[in-house]
């Protein structure tokens, strides 16, 4: 019975820790956006859906690219290809313009890291709004 008793602690513990780190990607100032080795949107949390005006299921499902000015695109392809090949090291960091879902602008510093997941790799980007463009 001891063993189980510490394996009760054990996961008791895990879940705690796991339920921190949700509430933590929730309230997080700054947004988090996590898509999947085909650019895919898996997690959002909800600091980049206030930036950009929209609701976290606009965002889900859709490729990442999706909300990526036209005009920076090719970039962002090109990194992410690279990003998939090994050839990046992370974290990669820019800026630049969003269109909300109003229509108007705002300005975002974005940092992209590329992370192993249990089911492939992941990217990570860490997105902000500065109070005025650099």
């Amino acid at each position: 019975y001891g063993l189980v008793g510490s394996e009760m602690c054990i996961r008791d513990r895990f879940d705690l820790e796991a339920e921190a780190y949700a509430r933590a990607f929730e309230s997080a100032p700054t947004g988090v956006v996590i898509f999947d080795l085909a650019g895919l949107v898996r997690h959002v949390n909800p600091a980049p859906c206030r930036m950009l005006g929209q609701e976290e299921r606009v965002f889900l499902g859709r490729q990442v690219l999706d909300f990526v000015q036209p005009k920076a695109r090719g970039r962002v392809e090109q990194w992410f290809a690279a990003a998939v090949r090994g050839e990046v090291r992370s974290p990669v960091r820019g800026a630049d313009w969003y269109v909300r879902a109003d229509g108007t602008r705002v300005y975002g510093m974005v940092e992209a890291t590329f992370v192993a997941g249990e089911d492939g790799a992941l990217s990570l980007i860490h997105i902000s709004e500065p109070t005025r463009p650099y």
